[in-house]
């Protein structure tokens, strides 16, 4: 027989993982242009409008098949963090913001090249903390922008791009806070708290990457990583 105390832990942490409630309205993301082309690289904006809500922190993560989908390149723009290594599955945008944003605000570029004719590049997952520092995880595998249909140009070959050096070392599970055999959205939870202050970085140390006593946003990616895809 489980607990009396169980069902309202579990509607306490399902409550704080709500996409979308009668006083928060979901920010939108939106990636322009929609269509990848397959005769060269395109350049696609990442815009995120807060829909009428208050966000304090944000944290979007993409993901591609790389055999048809090549990643080039991640830029960010006005503050924001990025990751995401060239020919690679995953990338991201994230920031806290010194003041709530009401207004929409450019995250920054990604530019990719089509092989493989209506292949799709999904929005994975997206975090955000509102005006009164409450978490929000919305995990939406959408569809924001295919590959062009029709052959692809004979002399387009995938682009080569040197790998940069990676900032942190991240370990084979980055933010499983709690115990367990893998990190959880609840993990990721506590991360963005500890990296807005209102947390300690001890409530979770496997999240601090490279052990500086502060959470980043690519330590935050790492642990939406290993809560979305498992741990080795």
């Amino acid at each position: 027989m489980k607990p009396p105390w169980l069902a309202a832990v579990l509607l306490g942490v399902a409550a704080s993982l709500v996409a979308v409630n009668s006083v928060w309205a979901a920010p939108i993301v939106k990636v322009m242009p929609s269509e990848i082309s397959r005769m060269g690289n395109t350049t696609l904006t990442v815009t995120v409008d807060p829909n009428g809500s208050k966000i304090a922190g944000v944290v979007l993560v993409f993901a591609v098949n790389p055999s048809e989908i090549n990643l080039v390149a991640v830029t960010s723009m006005t503050g924001f963090s990025v990751s995401g290594m060239p020919g690679g599955i995953n990338f991201s945008f994230g920031q806290i913001f010194g003041t709530d944003q009401t207004l929409p605000i450019v995250a920054g570029t990604v530019e990719l090249q089509g092989l493989v004719g209506g292949a799709a590049l999904i929005l994975d997952a997206q975090y955000y903390t509102d005006e009164n520092l409450m978490d929000t995880a919305i995990l939406t595998d959408e569809v924001v922008a295919t590959v062009a249909l029709g052959p692809m140009s004979p002399s387009i070959t995938p682009t080569q791009t040197q790998t940069p050096t990676p900032t942190a070392t991240l370990g084979p599970c980055a933010g499983r806070c709690r115990g367990g055999s893998t990190a959880t959205m609840a993990d990721t939870v506590v991360l963005i708290h500890a990296a807005l202050g209102d947390a300690s970085v001890n409530d979770c140390m496997s999240g601090d990457a490279n052990h500086d006593q502060q959470i980043t946003i690519d330590e935050i990616v790492a642990a939406v990583d290993a809560a979305t895809g498992g741990c080795p």
